[in-house]
């Protein structure tokens, strides 16, 4: 769990405060305009960066994956994964093989980065952050450098992480399509406030045709609007 209190940060352009509780087990997102807060909010829940007030408690270990993927290439893919266990003298190597056939990567293990695809490359950062078998996951835009196809294949495996290991995970990210699927709840960002409550996504075709229905039965605001459809939040 991740429970945040009173969180605050002050910035040239306004100041983060922030109160908010991630349940065990949840895929949380942060969604929001460039600006809006939510990379300075990561990196805090992180501990890459200092906060002016209030507090911040994780229940359980936790990693992060890198959104430009941070690979060692002068090591194979072996190599970048056990680097994770090294670092903190652990010495595994069946838990590497099976991190690695989990991301779907066995057969690359000898590979080194320059020879692996957009999509295998996040799967090693992947398997870097959970073979240590953290309670907590934090993405930051995990799937900004690929295409759509690859970034759902992602998403499935971030599902599957979730379903597996029972891992919390938190991520940050711009794509829309991203967090309609992957994520159980999402926190707006905007100048530095936040607000969480579970989505109802509605394709643009129907989404001004059926709003007001919406609006009538289930009580809810829209929250979001791009050329794919509204994102609402029950009020």
């Amino acid at each position: 769990m991740i429970k945040v209190t009173n969180l605050k940060k002050q910035l040239p352009e306004f100041c983060i405060d922030l109160n908010f509780t991630i349940q065990k087990s949840c895929i949380f997102g942060i969604v929001g305009r460039s600006g809006s807060g939510k990379t300075t909010t990561l990196k805090m829940l992180q501990g890459l960066l200092k906060y002016d007030s209030g507090n911040i408690q994780l229940d359980g270990s936790s990693n992060l994956i890198f959104q430009d993927f941070n690979l060692l290439n002068n090591l194979n893919v072996f190599d970048n994964v056990n680097l994770a266990l090294k670092l903190k003298g652990i010495k595994e190597k069946d838990t590497v093989v099976e991190i690695l056939s989990f991301v779907g990567l066995k057969d690359f293990m000898n590979k080194f980065p320059s020879q692996l695809s957009g999509g295998q490359k996040q799967r090693v950062c992947i398997a870097r952050a959970l073979v240590t078998r953290p309670d907590i996951i934090f993405c930051d835009e995990p799937t900004a450098s690929l295409d759509t196809k690859t970034s759902f294949e992602i998403i499935r495996l971030f599902k599957k992480i979730r379903e597996e290991y029972k891992t919390t995970i938190v991520i940050v990210s711009h794509d829309l399509d991203v967090i309609k699927y992957l994520c159980d709840k999402v926190m707006i960002m905007k100048d530095g406030k936040g607000l969480i409550k579970d989505g109802l996504w509605i394709n643009t075709s129907i989404a001004w045709n059926t709003y007001h229905d919406y609006n009538t039965h289930y009580n809810i605001n829209i929250i979001w609007y791009s050329n794919r459809g509204l994102y609402l939040f029950k009020k």
